[in-house]
């Protein structure tokens, strides 16, 4: 319907995320804060492929999408220097990719270290 379509995409933003690979064109949506899925498109289409019938279901089960432009494909990714030769080729350079793009939209993952240091400190105050 109408309505779910221009509902997710009042709800998303689009963004380029920089990579080894070039410039990674995404469509985030939702809130940050709740648990990402990313979704890649399959030859010839784009990162929309999945916007107007998965976003609107995945934001109301407070999900936070990712949806992804693959490079070198009919997408707006962009290769490094407009080489398509310097795309992610192999499986470890595809991995590197996605890891790329996933820290560039989530950020660095959160350091469990102070959780550890606060869980010591709370059964010390109670001893």
């Amino acid at each position: 319907s109408s309505s779910s379509s221009s509902s997710s995409s009042s709800e998303c933003d689009a963004r380029y995320v920089d990579t080894n690979y070039g410039k990674t064109h995404v469509f985030v949506c939702g809130n940050p804060k709740h648990r990402p899925v990313m979704f890649f498109h399959q030859g010839g289409f784009n990162a929309m492929q999945f916007g107007d019938w998965i976003t609107p279901q995945l934001l109301q089960s407070n999900f936070y999408t990712i949806l992804v432009d693959m490079p070198c494909d009919t997408g707006k990714s962009l290769p490094p220097n407009g080489d398509p030769q310097k795309c992610a080729q192999t499986k470890e350079q595809l991995v590197e990719w996605v890891e790329a793009v996933a820290l560039g939209v989530l950020g660095h993952p959160q350091d469990n270290s102070n959780n550890k240091n606060n869980k010591n400190k709370n059964n010390a105050n109670n001893n």
